[in-house]
């Protein structure tokens, strides 16, 4: 089997956490809560920021993916756009136990974004730099855990069209998981594989990462403490 580039990698890694359903779910429930004066309503913070450090990589991915001519070329569909299209579920579904192909329709994209996903790519990338998106994950992220909201940060059509461009990345990023990258039986890659019950796999690793990135942020904390601590000194 020829090599996985690294792109795909890290979007598989982030559909074996999350189904696309839930992924939309979270991603929408947070925003309405950076707009509003309300907390996020989750299972933890931690869990939140967890997702958003993976959202972070996912769409590092995907612009690096605009180099990977050939998973990009696998990604597309093929001929006009026909009523057949809707109806090939292996072309825009990944097995779920909880969900139906209704749940993985890709609501955000146009016509030709949903026969050719790395075209959001592009978008995304002429919107705004890599590190400009991550900022606005970061800034979405402590809005959505805290009692401010975002109006006075980031106008509401700036707001409107980040919406939009991160739904569509999810859905884009969905639709290359399911045609483009293959099924590893070495790896990671579950695509093909039933789903029963809860993803076990993933909530442990998810608890431990989360302890991994709070572990960092607690360091980082007690540094700077440390160095506020030595100016009082001088």
């Amino acid at each position: 089997m020829n090599k996985i580039p690294s792109p795909c990698l890290a979007i598989a890694s982030f559909y074996d956490c999350w189904s696309l359903p839930d992924a939309i779910h979270i991603l929408a429930n947070s925003l309405k809560a950076a707009q509003a004066n309300r907390l996020w309503k989750g299972r933890t913070p931690s869990n939140l920021i967890y997702f958003y450090d993976r959202l972070g990589l996912l769409l590092q991915s995907a612009i690096d993916l605009l180099r990977e001519e050939e998973v990009c070329h696998n990604a597309k569909l093929t001929g006009t756009h026909n009523q057949q299209w809707l109806t090939a579920y292996e072309s825009y579904c990944s097995p779920s136990n909880n969900n139906t192909a209704w749940h993985f329709l890709p609501r955000h994209l146009t016509q030709k974004e949903f026969a050719n996903p790395c075209k959001v790519f592009q978008k995304i990338k002429n919107h705004r730099s890599v590190e400009k998106w991550k900022e606005l994950l970061k800034d979405l992220m402590m809005h959505a855990l805290s009692h401010n909201n975002m109006q006075g940060f980031i106008s509401g059509g700036e707001v409107l069209k980040s919406w939009l461009l991160l739904h569509k990345l999810l859905e884009a990023t969905h639709l290359v998981y399911v045609r483009a990258i293959p099924e590893d039986e070495d790896g990671p890659l579950r695509k093909w594989q039933p789903v029963t019950g809860s993803n076990e796999k993933c909530d442990g690793r998810q608890e431990h990462s989360n302890m991994i990135y709070l572990y960092e942020q607690l360091k980082q904390l007690l540094k700077h403490v440390d160095v506020l601590q030595q100016q009082q000194h001088t």
